[in-house]
């Protein structure tokens, strides 16, 4: 994946390419548009096109979000879904066996975890939610522990000692909570599941971070366990997360578990009996604050390797233990996520279809998602340029599909000359020469954002068009060409500069918000059928605000998205809440 921006000063469009040599690198962002806080994603494939997409947890907006995938490693936000309080960890399987995905979460302060059921086609149900009692549950693990062929869901509680079961119906429903003691005071953070003994009955590890232990949970088969059985990391450890895997080749499941406060990876080799040895740390430095740890083969030699996401030293990163096979590892390889990154979870898929596992890593702190994916090399190459035409003045870039060739286009609004460029790309880096669409004279374009706004596959384009007082809306033949502009006004001397899409009324029908910096007002357009939008509804800012960039989210955790305004002269933001 390479980078591309806008470049005001020089009217051209730069493009970043990277080289081939084997490791990761940043490759693109996703911006969430609708909510901030983003704590944990899954990939996978929900809508059956047979490539990966993205759901994404919101812990401080109460919402999910689901991005989905194209081939080229590249994601469009697509819909969201209302949870319970705190949403945190996320898992996927098909619940109800209809050969569909659907999807789990934990509801942290809602005690609770939530249920959605897919359709198939990248949409699901409204959420059911089942109760984990008078806990505050961490982390949730999808198997079929009592082997009867439908998935069932255990969750560990922090806010107990205790962790819960709740066995599938097989139908998208689930059985009361069976619970199961663990340590008095262990505070279970992370769960992983794998046969320990070589019995073909998964079984359970758990970290507990209060008591600084790993749990042994060894299954029955009929959905109970045996007693727990306890493993040391060592005082003030704090084990955070953990994973599981063959790391030595021996046939035996082993334990890698990541302790934040000691600073290091704790392995303890699995003797393939339910019985594991002394922890081996390999240690992380001294100011690494480790969080999620996981294990698997990122080089493609059929060895697995240990990956670890670290929030200490102000500049986030991954960091790689790639392993030899017998239990040893070569020296640690660091991958930055940026400064201030803090990534906490991430999630480790082929997003691109080059038989190459890639990342997906949660940037919380900067409300982010980041894709990185496995290349042959970590620099960008020389900066490569396309004119968008002299005193053309691009100010704002989106990119995405627009001839269904698998290959991201780039469109541009270019300020100075009144018009959207569209870039078409070859996959390779370069693209074909800009096809221009006119605003109209003295439009001076300033806001561009691309999405399905009359749901036929197809994405199109909805521009501001500040100087005229108007917003426009493109409609996309997936060809890469686009209907003339249907206009909508802002109103006069409006001077819209900033758009939002979010579906605000939950119906299913993208609707837009739009910043009024002339006017002082936000103007809500909701979308009606087949890409038409209804006369806006107008929300006055203070005066002389100068609203220059507006965004949504669910500010009062009611379920319903609110607004939020950048202004500009008055040094504030504004929020309105949504009332329903």
């Amino acid at each position: 994946m390479d980078v591309v921006v806008a470049n005001d000063g020089t009217d051209s469009i730069g493009l970043f390419l990277g080289f081939d040599y084997p490791t990761f690198k940043s490759s693109t962002i996703i911006l969430n548009t609708r909510a901030v806080i983003p704590f944990c994603l899954i990939a996978a494939d929900f809508n059956n096109d047979n490539q990966l997409d993205i759901a994404v947890s919101f812990s401080e907006t109460n919402f999910i979000d689901i991005f989905l995938g194209y081939a080229n490693g590249t994601f469009i936000y697509h819909i969201s879904y209302s949870t319970g309080s705190t949403p945190t960890v996320i898992a996927v399987g098909d619940f109800n066996n209809d050969k569909q995905l659907d999807i789990a979460v934990i509801n942290s302060q809602g005690f609770s975890f939530s249920i959605f059921l897919g359709y198939g086609n990248g949409t699901f149900t409204e959420q059911r939610i089942y109760s984990t009692g008078s806990s505050s549950p961490d982390s949730i693990v999808v198997s079929d522990f009592n082997q009867d062929d439908n998935l069932d869901v255990v969750v560990a509680n922090k806010g107990n000692d205790y962790i819960g079961i709740f066995l599938g119906h097989g139908n998208g429903t689930f059985a009361e909570k069976i619970s199961y003691w663990r340590s008095t005071n262990s505070s279970a953070l992370w769960i992983a599941v794998d046969d320990f003994n070589n019995d073909r009955i998964l079984d359970l590890a758990i970290a507990s971070r209060d008591i600084d232990e790993i749990e042994i949970l060894l299954g029955y088969g009929n959905g109970s366990f045996r007693s727990v059985t306890t493993y040391s990391t060592g005082y003030d450890s704090s084990p955070y997360s953990i994973a599981v895997g063959d790391l030595n080749n021996d046939g035996s499941i082993d334990i890698a578990v990541a302790n934040q406060d000691s600073k290091n990876i704790g392995i303890f080799y699995g003797y393939g009996n339910g019985t594991f040895s002394s922890q081996i740390t390999i240690p992380m430095g001294s100011n690494s604050i480790l969080a999620m740890i996981a294990i698997a083969d990122l080089n493609n030699d059929k060895i697995l390797d240990i990956i670890v996401s670290d929030i200490g030293n102000g500049d986030g990163n991954i960091s790689v233990l790639y392993g030899y096979g017998y239990g040893k590892f070569a020296m640690l390889k660091t991958y930055s996520t940026g400064i201030n990154s803090y990534p906490t979870s991430f999630v480790i898929c082929d997003f691109n279809n080059d038989s190459r596992a890639d990342l997906a890593i949660v940037i919380p702190n900067t409300a982010t998602i980041i894709i990185m994916l496995r290349y042959k090399s970590t620099p960008f190459a020389t900066q490569a340029t396309f004119s968008t035409g002299n005193t053309s003045s691009p100010l704002s870039v989106a990119v995405g599909d627009f001839n269904n060739d698998d290959r991201l286009d780039i469109a541009v609004a270019n300020s100075g000359t009144n018009n959207i460029g569209i870039f078409l790309g070859y996959g390779d880096g370069t693209f074909g020469k800009q096809i221009i669409h006119t605003n109209g004279d003295y439009s001076n374009p300033s806001c561009i954002v691309v999405s399905d706004f009359n749901n036929d596959h197809q994405l199109d384009i909805v521009v501001a068009n500040t100087d005229t007082s108007n917003i426009g809306i493109l409609f996309g033949y997936g060809n890469g060409t686009f209907s003339f502009m249907t206009t909508y006004s802002t109103g006069i001397g409006s001077s819209p500069f900033s758009i939002v899409v979010a579906d605000l009324n939950k119906d299913n029908r993208l609707d837009l918000v739009v910043a009024n910096v002339g006017t002082n007002k936000i103007l809500v357009f909701y979308g009606l059928d087949n890409g038409v939008f209804a006369n806006p509804d107008s929300y006055p800012v203070n005066y002389n605000a100068r609203p220059l960039s507006v965004n949504v989210g669910d500010f009062d955790n009611d379920g319903w998205l609110d607004i939020i305004v950048a202004c500009f002269s008055t040094d504030y933001v504004q929020i309105f809440l949504q009332k329903c």
